[in-house]
């Protein structure tokens, strides 16, 4: 009796407190965003003061700023309309791949775009509907020597719009005039060029071995030559009359058996002594030497070997060949200006222009024009494009990072938004929903990530061409043609 009393009271327990929970909720509700705008709610209250606010088809509320002893700073603000209920935040936006897209059809302004589905999921939680406005300028804002901004920034900072889309990478000049929520997207600046492309030719064959191999071998053949031939007269100065005839003196004959030794062919040595073991030694060290071309060679055949015209940043600006740009108006571009990084500086003075994106200079970049420094993610955008257009990797890019920035949507200095938007993205940060838009909008060319070169032993095998072969063939008839010449002059001394 006694454990099933006590299973009672803990049912009780259990029921009293679901109870007194829906009681709380039923008399302190969460409230929604346009609850948290058209009501000075204690969050809202903590970071600025409300006064007149009134609610029509546009509100505008006075927010009066006051610090300890400081004079009072009021800033009129151009809140919300309500439509429905329903309230109606104005965001401004532009145009950016893969980012934000504007479109037109048959009901007007169509968007699309990361951002734009980004910013669908932040409204639905928030229970408001946006208003698009662009920038008349079609800028995303910089400093005026006046103090003032234009583009997008100068729309939050005249208080025009509640939030801008962007993304905006942050930084400090910004957070002046406007405030950043979390930040949503981390990408590193990189240099994008033109993909180097293998082509055979008969340097091929000899790019196997560094030239100092070669060298060295040839070399080894005179040595081993030299070296066999002494010890072979040395020999045949000791040995008996009937021994003598087995070991012939001639430097031809000793460096044509070393030759052939280099080449692999087979050669009977007639020999004995020191000569012999001489011999044995240097088969022995050619093999490993012509096993490792040959395979080497049945590789390059099978997947190209590719020169990489620029391995790092540092290569890039120490080199005259290849010209590189940087995107105008972008975040890079401030930070090169005013960072004391010598790199920078010098990836600044060296560019030889501007281009407007990553993006719509994409063709430029891919036929070799110049390099250019883009984000990763406009340039994973780039390769996944041009591989599902082309069915191959145009683009190659140094692992390289140059320069790292954050980026996030920004809102109006002291905006109600900020608590709820940073929740949001915080949540779907974690849960992977930002990361799942990436790759909806990014889904193509992994392949290209390989090094150049590499991508074609991913492909289906195909015969090989008689352009790759040529040198093969080019080999051969060169050593055909020393041959005949040899027999001509054999010829000519038997003749004579």
């Amino acid at each position: 009796m006694r454990p099933r009393g006590m299973a009672r009271r803990h049912e009780c327990l259990v029921v009293t407190s679901c109870w007194a929970m829906m009681m709380v909720a039923n008399i302190y509700p969460t409230p929604t965003a346009a609850e948290i705008i058209n009501t000075p709610t204690a969050l809202s209250m903590s970071t600025r003061r409300l006064s007149g606010l009134r609610v029509k088809a546009t509100v505008k509320a006075e927010v009066a700023l006051k610090n300890e002893g400081s004079t009072l700073a009021a800033i009129s603000v151009k809140m919300m309309q309500e439509v429905d209920s329903v309230a109606v935040i104005k965001v401004a936006a532009e145009t950016w791949q893969p980012f934000f897209l504007i479109g037109q059809g048959d009901r007007g302004s169509q968007y699309s775009g990361i951002m734009w589905d980004l910013l669908l999921m932040l409204t639905s939680k928030m229970n408001v509907s946006v208003e698009i406005v662009p920038p008349s300028d079609g800028l995303w804002g910089v400093e005026l020597p006046n103090g003032s901004w234009n583009g997008m920034l100068g729309m939050i900072q005249r208080q025009e719009v509640d939030m801008a889309l962007g993304p905006f990478a942050i930084s400090y000049p910004r957070t002046r005039v406007a405030d950043f929520p979390a930040s949503i997207f981390v990408l590193p600046h990189r240099v994008y060029l033109a993909r180097p492309r293998g082509s055979s030719d008969l340097s091929d064959f000899v790019r196997l071995y560094h030239p100092t191999v070669w060298m060295l071998t040839i070399m080894c053949v005179v040595v081993m030559a030299a070296v066999v031939w002494v010890a072979m007269r040395v020999e045949g100065s000791i040995m008996t009359p009937q021994e003598h005839h087995k070991n012939r003196t001639s430097a031809v004959y000793v460096l044509l058996h070393v030759w052939s030794g280099l080449m692999q062919e087979s050669w009977l040595w007639g020999a004995v002594g020191v000569s012999r073991w001489l011999m044995g030694l240097w088969f022995l060290a050619t093999l490993v030497l012509m096993s490792t071309y040959s395979g080497l060679l049945v590789a390059s055949l099978t997947v190209p070997r590719v020169s990489l015209p620029i391995r790092s940043v540092q290569q890039l600006v120490v080199q005259d060949n290849i010209p590189w740009r940087l995107e105008q108006g972008g975040i890079i571009l401030h930070t090169f200006k005013t960072a004391d990084v010598k790199l920078y500086k010098t990836l600044l003075e060296g560019s030889v222009g501007f281009f407007p994106d990553c993006y719509k200079s994409r063709r430029d970049i891919a036929e070799g024009r110049f390099a250019g420094l883009c984000d990763t993610l406009a340039g994973d955008l780039m390769v996944a494009r041009s591989f599902s257009e082309s069915g191959k990797c145009d683009f190659f890019s140094p692992r390289d990072n140059i320069v790292t920035h954050s980026y996030t949507m920004v809102l109006q200095k002291a905006s109600p938004f900020m608590s709820l938007i940073n929740f949001w993205l915080q949540e779907l940060q974690e849960r992977g929903w930002i990361d799942q838009l990436v790759r909806q909008r990014i889904n193509n060319g992994t392949i290209c990530q390989l090094p150049p070169g590499k991508e074609e032993g991913q492909r289906p095998a195909v015969p090989l061409t008689l352009s790759q072969m040529w040198g093969v063939f080019a080999i051969m008839g060169v050593g055909e043609d020393l041959d005949i010449l040899a027999h001509y002059l054999t010829h000519l001394r038997n003749k004579a």
